[in-house]
């Protein structure tokens, strides 16, 4: 039947032909059943008998194009459509990428002519349709490979013999690499690729860095090239070089040259990824990998990896579509995944692939299994475990007190042989867990069953008092203003059972907000007075001045920076031999948006006027500790704090401490072990954080100006004084502010609402 092309867009002839073209399938698959129903598709006959295509790129009596398939072919990427679009081309005969497995990330890639047409003049390179090869080879198909001289079945050769027996196919790719400058530029760059991959192979070091750097000079456009430079730099474990090579493989995309599919995208991310992973650094791991299971198709090794992250439930339930298409299109990875989702408490989604994903129905039945004993929040079954299971949701492997406070929670209740205590993060972690004391026993318990909690501890940024998933709700809640969100109070009111603030100041602001004050205990934050105390190491920046002023904290108004800048300024000249140090927090993240960092380093590069020091690297306590230690002066002349951890933390450290007399400070400080500057409440001139409307007047304190000044120059005028203060201080927080005292009173709240 005569047949007509048009094109698609502009409607006019673009070919005519007096009948559909014949198409010939060869094979040396054993049965036709072996080949891909799609790819038999594509023809109208089939020999399994021949490779003379392949062989010869002649085609039979008869045949107006030829398509080969070898046995255990499958496609990896792209669509049949493109074959018989392309069998339509005449004069093309087109070579497609072959990817024949060889390392466990990385496989020998080589370049095949698979179809083509009458008259066969031009060689095209289809780089968007990939095959995927089982790397074993037929006797029919080595014959017609050795027998066709053609560079491109040399290469294929010289891999499948190099799978088949290590060190077989070395000298042929040598052998065509000294050819180099006789080849297409892109082919050759091709060889160098898989040279390189099997001098890795054989652990030929040198070998392989030699390939790779010439590689980089001699195809500066190949992402392949940079991207395995990259992954050999990791495993050598040199990750400073790795970055840079990243970068370059991303910034190349195209340029005709063949690599492993995706050395400029999802790779290189999923390379990215296990930096991230060996920092600490979840939230860049988990986005790296999770590009790769969006690829298509999907890219398994970045599945594994972020299969082994635990990240918070918001973030799983958002991408739920995306591992739900994963589940379906690798069936090997299903019940992996609905763990996965189980793990992370986002049940709906675990239930929709049980019921919707295509398996084995007895693999639907175990799924269906482990879901009894799971809950939403519209389910409440009957809890698996014997113990009282309590979970606790925020951050804890990062430095932010926040995290310090869960982690120590974590600890006590990990100790407890009546509770199974699973710990669910808030956020991705941003420190390896190794890092902190007990941290492995912490994050193991990340991967406890997830089953119906008895009690759920929430405590995070923002706060989320959403219903638990069965059981009562605790939530911890600092707060720093007047007045509290009105949003807040309702859903306090109706989901939460109890609320647990750090000081008297919160609990007053949320009583005057009308929730109930029988429902809200005040549990103070806690010290490791084993690592800030008197006695330890100490720590001056270079450059320092005889007597220090320390500030620890985000630079932003509400912590009172600008206040104490310009008090410093008043209170001191540049004659004077004293420094005004500011460990900075957050200028880059939480409190970017109003952050003074810039106003304050101003004011350390002015020469004129008292001396001034600025540090933002972030510290973990130990550091911290010594950074208190060295000082002489703790200052923190707060407008707003839900309770002041520095403050305390530098009493623990037996430093003196100037604050407002206001708030939360009245829990733990006095006339006699501190320095209180007074203060008046006053309208906050900001705008209130985007919460909602307030249960009253938005406000905070606004500490005298004039006393603060006085209080700095006393204190420098009397160090013995301030000195005595900061020993008694130091005994004040052992006494009443250490962590075993603080978690007695959380763990007779635990004892409360799970009994």
């Amino acid at each position: 039947m005569p047949i007509t092309i048009l094109d698609s867009r502009g409607g006019f002839v673009t070919a005519r032909m007096k009948q559909s073209p014949l198409v010939l399938l060869e094979s040396d698959a054993d049965t036709v059943e072996d080949i891909p129903e799609a790819v038999r598709s594509t023809a109208d006959c089939l020999n399994t008998r021949s490779l003379s295509g392949l062989r010869y790129r002649t085609l039979p009596r008869g045949a107006d194009g030829i398509v080969t398939w070898l046995a255990g072919d499958s496609i990896l990427s792209g669509s049949v459509a493109t074959i018989r679009h392309e069998l339509r081309m005449s004069g093309q005969c087109t070579y497609v990428p072959v990817h024949i497995p060889f390392l466990e990330e990385l496989p020998f890639v080589v370049i095949q002519p698979r179809w083509f047409g009458s008259a066969h003049k031009e060689n095209y390179w289809n780089l968007s349709f990939r095959i995927q090869s089982t790397g074993t080879a037929s006797p029919l198909l080595m014959e017609a490979l050795a027998e066709n001289r053609e560079p491109w079945a040399q290469l294929s050769l010289g891999v499948l013999a190099e799978r088949a027996r290590a060190g077989s196919g070395v000298e042929t790719l040598v052998n065509l690499w000294e050819r180099a400058k006789q080849l297409p530029h892109a082919f050759a760059a091709l060889v160098l690729r898989n040279l390189a991959v099997l001098m890795l192979r054989h652990g030929e070091t040198a070998k392989a860095e030699r390939f790779l750097e010439a590689g980089m000079q001699m195809y500066p456009g190949y992402a392949e090239i940079f991207y395995l430079a990259a992954l050999h730099a990791i495993t050598q474990q040199r990750a400073a070089q790795a970055f840079p090579l990243l970068e370059q493989s991303r910034s190349h995309t195209g340029g005709g040259f063949l690599g492993s599919g995706g050395e400029s995208s999802y790779r290189a991310d999923w390379l990215t990824g296990r930096l991230a992973v060996r920092v600490g650094d979840q939230r860049t791991a988990f986005e790296s990998f999770f590009r790769g299971i969006k690829s298509d198709p999907v890219f398994l090794p970045a599945l594994e990896e972020l299969l082994k992250l635990r990240v918070s439930r918001r973030l799983i339930e958002a991408r739920r579509w995306e591992f739900l298409r994963a589940a379906r299109m690798e069936p090997k990875f299903t019940e992996r995944i609905f763990d996965y989702l189980l793990l992370h408490r986002a049940v709906e989604a675990a239930q929709h692939l049980a019921q919707n994903i295509p398996m084995n129905e007895a693999i639907r039945a175990r799924l269906e299994e482990r879901l009894v004993g799971t809950s939403s929040v519209r389910t409440n079954p009957v809890t698996v475990s014997t113990k009282a299971v309590v979970n606790i949701v925020g951050p804890f492997f990062e430095h932010t007190s926040l995290a310090r406070i869960n982690r120590t929670i974590a600890e006590a209740l990990l100790k407890r042989d009546d509770l199974d205590t699973v710990l669910e993060p808030s956020t991705p972690c941003a420190v390896l867990p190794r890092m902190f004391g007990g941290g492995d026993q912490l994050h193991s318990a990340f991967f406890a069953a997830s089953q119906q909690p008895l009690l759920t501890i929430r405590h995070q940024w923002p706060p989320d008092f959403r219903p638990a998933a069965g059981g009562k709700l605790a939530a911890i809640v600092p707060w720093e203003y007047g007045a509290v969100p009105q949003v807040w109070v309702a859903q306090i009111q109706k989901h939460v059972h109890e609320l647990w603030v750090p000081s008297r100041f919160v609990r007053n602001v949320f009583v005057r907000g009308s929730v109930a004050s029988e429902r809200i205990h005040v549990i103070p934050n806690g010290v490791d007075t084993e690592v800030f105390s008197a006695e330890g190491p100490t720590f001056r920046p270079t450059g320092s001045r005889d007597f220090i002023f320390l500030f620890v904290g985000g630079a932003i108004r509400r912590k009172g920076v600008d206040l104490l800048l310009e008090a410093f300024k008043a209170a001191f000249d540049v004659r004077d031999d004293v420094s005004f140090l500011l460990a900075v927090s957050g200028a880059g993240g939480a409190y970017q948006h109003n952050s003074f960092a810039a106003q304050i380093q101003l004011a350390a590069n002015d020469a004129r006027g008292p001396h001034v020091q600025i540090i933002t690297n972030t510290m973990d306590d130990a550091t911290l500790a010594s950074l208190y230690r060295g000082c002489d002066v703790f200052v923190l002349p707060y407008r707003g704090e839900g309770f002041g951890m520095p403050l305390v933390e530098a009493m623990a450290c037996g430093k003196p401490v100037i604050t407002t007399a206001c708030g939360p400070s009245q829990d733990f400080a006095s006339e006699q072990i501190a320095y209180l500057v007074s203060a008046r409440e006053e309208a906050v001139t900001e705008e209130p954080p985007p919460l909602g409307k307030l249960t009253g007047p938005f406000t905070w304190f606004q500490p005298d100006f004039s006393e603060l000044v006085r209080t700095l120059r006393y204190v420098y005028e009397h160090r013995e004084e301030a000195a005595q203060r900061g020993r008694l201080a130091a005994k004040h927080v052992r006494e009443h502010f250490s962590w075993p005292h603080i978690t007695r009173m959380y763990l007779e709240r635990v004892n409360f609402l799970t009994s």
